[in-house]
């Protein structure tokens, strides 16, 4: 969502003869506007960058599991190897 100049003076608003309470007044519905669509800029960012940060943590701890369980595969590998290398007679 983009803010843009016409969001903050529409062009009848910057021609249009007014007494100053009435463009005090627009120019405070329009900082207000500016404000809320601000917020929900942010609301929807700060959604967006939670959920990337939720997905790379999922992400990581899938990966850490299966290099873990790779790790113990390698381990009970190398300790069955070596038993059965020291069963072997020397020759």
């Amino acid at each position: 969502m983009r803010v843009t100049v016409r969001d903050l003076c529409s062009f009848r608003f910057c021609w249009e003869v007014q007494s100053g309470s009435e463009t005090r007044q627009k120019i405070k519905d329009m900082a207000d506007d500016v404000r809320d669509k601000a917020g929900d800029y942010a609301d929807q960012t700060k959604n967006k960058v939670t959920s990337y940060v939720d997905k790379g943590k999922s992400y990581y701890d899938e990966k850490k599991s299966l290099v873990k369980s790779a790790v113990e595969a390698g381990k009970d590998a190398y300790d069955k190897e070596k038993e059965r290398l020291s069963k072997e007679p020397n020759a």
